[in-house]
């Protein structure tokens, strides 16, 4: 009988007994028989098994092992990584390795790679800038409405973010240079190329707002 898993051995069988009194010592070779081939499949080691067919362990990696004894030995065996920060990633045929990209830079999908990826610098915040403009509000008002006007080059019903600037405000008499912040909230949106229209609203824990107060605003992208 030939052992069929990965490390082939063969068991010579006792010839079959022709009469029943035969049977017992029949099994008696058979057991022995048997035995000797556990023993021999137990004694396999790393030096390998001796004769003809015979495979040696670890199995290697031509046999369709990996060449090593532990989990992460034979894991390092197979893997393709070879510097710190490399990862494996699928080029639509195999598990490849993509090297490790320049620090701060972050992994991008990009169908033109080979792999499908790339390394690519993080995309910064980009900066804002607000313009200034001063509007008068009117008398104890809690909310309104205003037109920043005499604009040009402006997109239709482009939101447009608008915040509270401190002071000094202008006609504010002794109180020019209070900043009043955080009292108004607003919004806005572009009406057409010249114009920006802006809503506007006391914050709840304030009263109302007299006179005039300074904003910046900037159109959205």
């Amino acid at each position: 009988m030939a052992e069929t898993g990965r490390i082939p051995l063969t068991v010579a069988l006792p010839t079959l007994p022709r009469k029943p009194e035969e049977c017992p010592a029949w099994a008696a070779r058979l057991t022995a028989a048997l035995s000797a081939h556990f023993r021999r499949l137990g004694q396999a080691t790393s030096t390998g098994i001796a004769g003809a067919g015979g495979v040696s362990l670890p199995v290697s990696i031509a046999n369709g092992g990996t060449g090593q004894t532990t989990a992460i030995a034979a894991f390092d065996g197979l893997d393709p990584l070879t510097a710190k920060g490399d990862l494996i990633v699928h080029d639509g045929t195999h598990s490849v390795r993509h090297a490790v990209g320049t620090d701060t830079f972050v992994l991008t999908a990009d169908a033109a790679q080979t792999d499908g990826v790339k390394w690519a610098a993080a995309p910064g915040a980009s900066s804002l800038t607000l313009t200034e403009v001063e509007k008068d509000l009117g008398v104890a008002a809690y909310s309104g409405t205003f037109d920043i006007t005499g604009l040009a080059g402006l997109t239709a019903s482009k939101q447009v973010l608008i915040v509270q600037k401190a002071g000094p405000y202008t006609g504010k008499g002794d109180r020019q240079d209070e900043a009043e912040m955080d009292q108004v909230a607003a919004t806005g949106y572009v009406v057409d190329a010249n114009t920006i229209r802006a809503y506007w609203v006391c914050q709840p824990y304030s009263g109302p707002v007299a006179g005039n107060v300074k904003f910046g605003w900037a159109v959205s992208a």
